[in-house]
């Protein structure tokens, strides 16, 4: 990856603050405080986006190592809302009594879907099958469910 681009970014910063200046509002801020100059279609297209802290963001789905996808089979009204991706950058991860040790990044809902193809297409050492076949499996459940 390259070494211009930090951790994460966020539309707007994540201090709290829910106003944004006039003009600032497409900028992009590093690790959601350092406000940049770059905006959206500066990022390379391994930058996926994501929701951070309530903001739109954008992370790195190149330079993952591991994903572990953790669905919710609970409510299927709630579609992907309860489900997990857990994400790390520098070590595979472990799960133990439900719990997972080693992830950087926990993404959340929707966004997952999106995450997990562009990791196939910009991690290609990281596996993605177990997260593939899960996301069939919660795919083939909400359908049973559903229809």
């Amino acid at each position: 990856m390259n070494g211009k681009y930090c951790g994460f970014y966020t539309l707007g910063p994540l201090n709290g603050c829910d106003c944004i200046a006039e003009g600032e509002g497409n900028f992009l801020y590093m690790n959601g405080y350092s406000r940049t100059a770059m905006t959206p279609s500066d990022l390379p297209p391994w930058f996926v986006r994501v929701e951070i802290g309530g903001r739109d963001g954008f992370v790195p789905a190149a330079g993952a190592v591991s994903i572990l996808y953790r669905p919710s089979f609970s409510d299927p009204l709630s579609l992907f809302r309860y489900d997990i991706l857990y994400v790390s950058y520098h070590t595979v991860m472990s799960e133990e009594a439900g719990s997972v040790t080693g992830a950087d990044l926990v993404i959340h809902g929707a966004w997952i879907i999106p995450f997990v193809h562009a990791v196939r297409k910009y991690s290609p050492d990281c596996d993605t099958a177990e997260a593939g076949e899960l996301l069939r499996k919660k795919a083939r459940w909400l359908s049973d469910q559903l229809l």
